[in-house]
């Protein structure tokens, strides 16, 4: 299994000192991968027992056999023995992946410390009773158990699992960071600064605060949001702003309270208020538009036609006056 030759290998830095179980689905003294004659690890053993339960399933064997999990201890905690690493692998029943003493019956696993301030857990998920494994929510079961070590062994207290907490930043954002010479990841960054703009007394100093900060804002606005606020201005019943937006009025007020014709009476002449005003503040912009619907509507804000007539030109012949009076027009365009 290439994850074990990793974890018990140098590590890409040569970070990995001293790797060795600490605990697993059974006694950990007899799954320790032996030393060669070269001085090489012999893994053959520890790979076998571990996949034993998989190849058993045959056609009905998971295609991603292999869970993985990472532990580790935040800077300036205390180092935790290899018993401590122990109890707080074993807590590994709470995903449901190795219940608490089954472990005959459930996933075979092992948790290997090749550092003072993590280890890993590295779960088969294929069972030994053939059973389907079940881990729903495992990440949250797993943070769980992270929290109950914290407490116990007086570790720094992190953010409980109950998606509220701010995301740290990933591995690869903070790799990302550092290779374009950031102090912090972006994530950190954008956190920091919306809840100093939280405190803005207004939608413009709140990007006012952003633009401060260096951050790029594009504002996305909804048409469902101006429909909704032109209601309001308008004083129209809540009950039929609800209806128009497709929301439940809560409580015994949506049971009771019904639209009448009257209030959508209301609405109609409040929205088309507000239409014939923003066709008006259109046409002080220009009153053509290259789209024919709008056009055929800025219509009525143009100017009226200007006559020309027989006054206009007289210098020219009777016959041609007459002619330009009687049918030709003029129309001004903006």
């Amino acid at each position: 299994m290439g994850l074990i030759r990793y974890l018990y290998g140098p590590g890409k830095r040569e970070e990995h000192l001293d790797p060795h179980i600490v605990t697993g689905w059974r006694d950990p003294a007899g799954l320790e991968p032996p030393l060669r004659a070269g001085g090489r690890w012999d893994f053959r053993r520890l790979n076998g027992l571990l996949s034993q339960p998989n190849a058993a399933l045959g056609p009905r064997a998971p295609g991603k056999p292999v869970w993985h999990c990472a532990v580790r201890a935040a800077p300036g905690d205390r180092m935790l023995s290899d018993e401590e690493w122990g109890r707080l692998a074993r807590d590994m029943h709470s995903t449901g992946l190795a219940p608490h003493r089954r472990d005959d019956d459930a996933v075979r696993w092992v948790a290997i410390r090749h550092a003072e301030d993590h280890i890993h857990i590295v779960g088969m998920l294929a069972r030994q009773d053939g059973t389907p494994r079940r881990f729903w929510n495992d990440y949250f079961r797993v943070r769980e158990a992270c929290r109950a070590a914290e407490e116990r062994c007086g570790l720094r207290r992190t953010g409980p699992a109950d998606r509220t907490a701010g995301r740290r930043p990933t591995r690869a954002e903070q790799e990302k960071a550092r290779r374009h010479g950031r102090p912090e990841a972006p994530r950190v960054t954008l956190r920091r600064a919306v809840s100093t703009a939280v405190g803005a007394a207004g939608e413009e100093e709140f990007f006012t605060r952003f633009r401060e900060a260096g951050v790029l804002v594009r504002a996305r606005l909804s048409i469902l949001h101006g429909h909704q606020t032109w209601m309001e201005e308008a004083g129209i019943s809540d009950l039929l702003r609800a209806e128009r937006m497709g929301h439940l009025v809560p409580g015994m007020r949506g049971v009771y309270g019904h639209v009448s014709p009257a209030m959508r009476a209301d609405l109609k002449g409040a929205l088309q208020e507000c239409w014939e005003a923003s066709l008006r503040e259109r046409a002080r912009l220009s009153v053509r538009s290259i789209m024919p619907v709008l056009d055929a509507l800025l219509a009525a804000q143009r100017e009226p036609p200007t006559k020309i007539g027989s006054h206009s030109a007289p210098r020219i012949g009777h016959q041609r006056a007459t002619r330009l009076a009687e049918g030709n027009r003029m129309r001004v365009d903006w």
